[in-house]
């Protein structure tokens, strides 16, 4: 069976955290997401942010309330994601696969599917994607502590 998450130790400080969440309630200019595969304008909304972890860039997803990203896998190059929640986790939609689902900081695997049917608050989330698979990724977060970067 293919691994869907590895559940990583909270890293971000409180004021981190804080931080990123209130640029995200602030911003204006959120990027449509649209499916690479199907070309599809999809519920997701990111932007780009000044920071990277292990050297890739930081993105900030958000959802609109009572929206839905249906099952579906990543593009090839997104194979692993880390996706970390930023909005409170009584109020943070799980993402879901075919037998479990999540709703705490995690490396996931992009390639197995997955879905996220949110509820009637926003959902907001750090991300960074990897084009390595997850063992290479889980041994990265054992080998070196993820810190967040300001470029």
């Amino acid at each position: 069976m293919q691994l869907n998450y590895i559940k990583v130790k909270e890293f971000l400080t409180p004021i981190q955290k804080e931080l990123l969440l209130e640029q995200a309630l602030s911003t204006k200019d959120w990027i449509v997401h649209r499916s690479s595969k199907s070309g599809k304008i999809s519920p997701l909304h990111f932007i780009k942010i000044n920071y990277t972890l292990y050297g890739r860039q930081a993105l900030i997803m958000m959802m609109k309330p009572n929206t839905t990203q249906d099952w579906h896998t990543d593009m090839k190059g997104r194979n692993a994601v880390l996706i970390y929640p930023l909005t409170s986790q009584e109020n943070y939609a799980h993402c879901e696969f075919e037998n479990s689902s999540i709703n705490f900081p995690a490396i996931v695997n992009t390639q197995t599917k997955h879905r996220v049917v949110n509820n009637d608050n926003i959902r907001i989330n750090l991300q960074v994607a990897f084009e390595e698979g997850m063992s290479e990724i889980v041994s990265l977060f054992k080998s070196e502590k993820p810190e967040l970067k300001c470029m």
